[in-house]
């Protein structure tokens, strides 16, 4: 990635609120980006098909029709597709889950913290570095991204 061209993001969240909470920690941070947020799989894989490809994935799992699973599926059925990231952005923290999603090709599980300033260092630990690290060092023990203990950033511009 051109580190002097934004960052691609592409979310794939139907509850909207989550859509909104996600929109306003990405704009904390101090990174140029350019998000696409979609209330359904079928348009994410939509427009990656049309090759508007992102830098980076956010999928939330518990969507009607087309799932996260079968979402990251198709994803990755596509070898074109394999140097994106994929971070899992769900509420579960089942482990037959998180293991599924591993085995599918995620690179990163989030469960979805509680507070928005939580959102916003999540979303700081995740772009601190290059996001490439996230398919070259891909790890079990890596896999799902803890939150250490989050400051409150949410007062900060």
């Amino acid at each position: 990635m051109n580190p002097y061209l934004p960052y691609h993001v592409f979310l794939a969240d139907d509850d909207h609120d989550d859509r909104k909470f996600f929109r306003d920690a990405l704009a904390k941070l101090n990174i140029s980006y350019k998000l696409s947020d979609f209330p359904a799989c079928e348009e994410l894989l939509y427009q990656i098909n049309e090759g508007n490809t992102p830098d980076i994935i956010f999928l939330d799992l518990n969507m009607p029709n087309l799932n996260g699973h079968e979402c990251l599926q198709e994803i990755r059925k596509n070898i074109k597709f394999d140097a994106i990231p994929v971070v899992i952005y769900t509420t579960s923290s089942n482990r037959k889950e998180i293991e599924s999603t591993f085995d599918e090709g995620a690179n990163i599980y989030v469960i979805k913290p509680n507070r928005f300033d939580e959102i916003v260092y999540m979303l700081r630990d995740i772009f601190s570095t290059d996001l490439k690290r996230f398919i070259y060092s891909k790890s079990r023990e890596k896999f799902v991204l803890k939150l250490r203990n989050a400051p409150n950033v949410s007062g900060l511009g």
